[in-house]
């Protein structure tokens, strides 16, 4: 009997689970701890509309700071430029620990960068998701709020790119969740919130704990019709009395490398998108209202079979204007970027 309970206990044996992190790595500043994954996208009908068929997510356990940063490839190269422009410049080059799963192009990354950041590459144990929760946890928390944004501000799917940026950005103006994680160890300022009771909220958001300044912009939903004022190109095609603004979809911030925020908003044009046009304007642009109320005109248009092949509007790509000459006539006369996504739709 004692024999075969010995078998069975080894025919059943179960995975150990994880006991022990990494003692050496006590995150408490930007740069310390970065845990790092990746997203892959196998069906090309699921890629961005630029082509995007992964996306790397990564996040600083000291500030709580997260981005997911959309990748033509999981080249080893395509790696690099994520990397670069998630840490940017503003911390120095000492910075700590990148801990990933151990793919060969993170890998790979990891070296081609270390000779400037003086990163250690700390590898989950192999076939353990256990290793690398934190991380998975955040990709699930993205990709959810990333799927309401999307069915709630009408966009097709092929804009996850700019929809998984903008949601990555909104949680790090906003959310506290990393200050009650931590539960007040630390060095970081905690406030007593009125009306919860003497519950610990954090007293600075992600974006404030990396930079050391608050966010102070708008906060609009994706998505959501905006009053904006178009480049000077535009406004110099409308009437002379005519107002300088235009209605338009707030599609979230433009950060610059390093995740700073310099004023500038992304707004698409609505015309393009409701008229089905092959490609969309994107303007990014300083001044921008707020809507008295939120409004998506988006939903219930069916734009989820259009094929958006987005496009930065640059002002200084646009060729000179005849007298006359309509924007819409300059765009079309400007050399095309070709896309890398496939044209499934016509």
């Amino acid at each position: 009997q004692r024999q075969m309970c010995i078998r069975d206990r080894a025919a059943q044996a179960r995975a150990k689970p994880r006991e022990f992190g990494n003692p050496e790595v006590d995150p408490q500043k930007f740069g310390d701890l970065l845990l790092a994954d990746d997203i892959i996208l196998q069906d090309p009908e699921s890629w961005g509309s630029r082509g995007e068929s992964a996306g790397l997510m990564i996040k600083d356990v000291g500030t709580g700071y997260r981005d997911l940063m959309p990748m033509g490839s999981k080249s080893a190269e395509d790696h690099d430029a994520a990397f670069l422009e998630f840490v940017g410049k503003r911390h120095g080059h000492n910075l700590g620990t990148v801990h990933s799963d151990g793919a060969q192009e993170l890998k790979k990354s990891v070296r081609n960068l270390q000779g400037e950041y003086k990163w250690v590459h700390s590898v989950a144990s192999p076939h353990r998701p256990t290793e690398r929760g934190k991380i998975e946890r955040e990709i699930d928390v993205v990709l959810g709020a990333a799927r309401c944004n999307l069915e709630q501000a009408g966009l097709p799917l092929s804009w996850w790119p700019r929809t998984s940026r903008y949601t990555c950005c909104a949680l790090n103006i906003t959310d506290d969740v990393w200050s009650r994680a931590r539960n007040g160890k630390g060095e970081h300022l905690f406030v007593l919130a009125p009306g919860t009771g003497g519950q610990l909220r954090g007293a600075m958001s992600a974006y404030e704990r990396r930079h050391g300044m608050a966010y102070v912009g708008l906060e609009i939903p994706l998505g959501a019709e905006v009053t904006y004022r178009p480049p000077t190109p535009v406004l110099k095609q409308k009437h002379k009395f005519d107002t300088t603004m235009s209605k338009g979809i707030f599609l979230g911030w433009n950060v610059a490398p390093g995740g700073v925020w310099h004023g500038d908003y992304l707004v698409a044009d609505t015309t393009d998108l409701l008229e089905n046009k092959e490609r969309v304007r994107v303007y990014t642009v300083k001044e921008v209202k707020e809507p008295f109320e939120i409004v998506f005109p988006l939903r219930g248009a069916g734009l989820k079979d259009l094929r958006p092949n987005e496009e930065e509007f640059d002002e200084t790509e646009l060729p000179d204007l005849a007298p006359g000459a309509s924007t819409g006539d300059a765009l079309a006369r400007r050399p095309r970027k070709v896309s890398t996504r496939p044209h499934y739709i016509n």
